[in-house]
């Protein structure tokens, strides 16, 4: 018979200390107790034990999408990590679009992060991106789009008061690269 007073079973069984961390930091990750990084170095952990992401995943009740952001803060790029030490973003999804961008298009998006005083968030680097797709973004020698890049005067021009032979040109280029 139950006790009115305590009316839920009680089960009490042995674990070994790893099996303890592992409950541990499990309900931590829900709490959202823990730091990304303290986070990533325990998945990291639990990867060099064997497990794979997916297994990872199921363990502490995530999404693998969950899994793969958080190990990207593990053995970030400089720059990458230079950022995120300094608070300038501290958002997993868009450091791991960074590492992204960064393996993608490394030195476009290093002079990017470099010169840009655009707050980073998940706006920003989704521009960022599509202005790479589109052709543009930064290059090697400065952060503007390629549209407003300084002519050899080092005067910027506005794409609409550009000559007409110029975006003819382009027009071309892009059904030539289309073709």
């Amino acid at each position: 018979p139950r006790s009115t007073l305590f009316p839920y079973t009680t089960l009490f069984r042995s674990a070994d200390a790893s099996t303890i961390r592992e409950i541990q930091m499990i309900e931590n990750i829900h709490r959202e107790a823990l730091s990304p990084m303290e986070i990533a170095a325990y998945l990291r952990e639990k990867l060099i034990e064997g497990k794979k992401k997916g297994e990872l995943a199921t363990l502490i009740k995530k999404s693998p999408a969950f899994v793969s952001r958080h190990l990207a803060l593990i053995n970030m790029p400089k720059l990458l990590q230079e950022i995120y030490d300094s608070g300038r973003c501290n958002d997993v999804s868009v450091v791991y679009e960074l590492r992204l961008l960064l393996r993608d298009a490394q030195e476009r998006t290093e002079a990017w992060l470099s010169t840009t005083d655009v707050e980073l968030t998940r706006h920003a680097v989704s521009a960022f991106r599509e202005s790479l797709a589109k052709g543009e973004g930064a290059t090697n020698s400065n952060a503007l789009p390629a549209a407003e890049q300084p002519d050899a005067e080092g005067k910027s021009t506005p794409p609409d008061a550009r000559p007409r032979a110029v975006k003819e040109v382009d027009v071309e280029r892009s059904e030539t690269l289309s073709r």
